[in-house]
């Protein structure tokens, strides 16, 4: 306590904690969503482990004691059935880590239209197609109304609205 100012030090450590909260990491497989997904776990948070690889997904769980699933970020199809599935594990999601992305092994000027729409389709088409099933109706269920965060990994974060 100081002169001027005698307000209780709230417990910061354990306002840290994700005890309870549901998330899941897009791109879990490796990288930096293997690593975001450790540091989730570390914290007490429950993890769904989604990466296109099975096998990628299925050993991020294991190492986290999270789910595994695994299905393409570019179909629509396998977002919903993601959501579902998470949904009927967990009954509600605190926030979703889109982490998805690849990235051409070439200059841009030599990069093929294929190429481009292919980082397109995962990056963005993905984020896209599972942020809409992630937001509400599911947050009513929650204290959350305005639906999970969404984060993307590579610096930018939508704010809730």
């Amino acid at each position: 306590m100081t002169r001027t100012d005698d307000t209780e030090i709230p417990d910061y450590s354990g306002k840290l904690r994700l005890d309870g909260r549901n998330f899941v990491v897009i791109g879990a497989g490796q990288g930096i969503g293997r690593q975001a997904t450790h540091a989730l776990a570390s914290l007490g948070a429950r993890t769904f482990c989604v990466d296109l690889d099975h096998d990628l997904a299925d050993d991020i769980a294991k190492e986290v004691d999270g789910i595994a699933w695994s299905g393409d970020a570019t179909k629509r199809d396998d977002a919903e059935s993601l959501f579902a599935a998470v949904l009927r594990t967990f009954g509600w999601l605190e926030c979703l880590v889109s982490n998805a992305g690849i990235y051409p092994r070439s200059a841009v000027t030599e990069t093929s239209a294929a190429e481009r729409d292919a980082v397109l389709g995962t990056t963005l088409r993905g984020t896209f197609h599972h942020s809409r099933p992630a937001a509400p109706p599911h947050s009513a269920s929650c204290d959350c109304s305005r639906g999970p965060g969404i984060t993307a990994c590579r610096g930018a974060r939508a704010q809730r609205t």
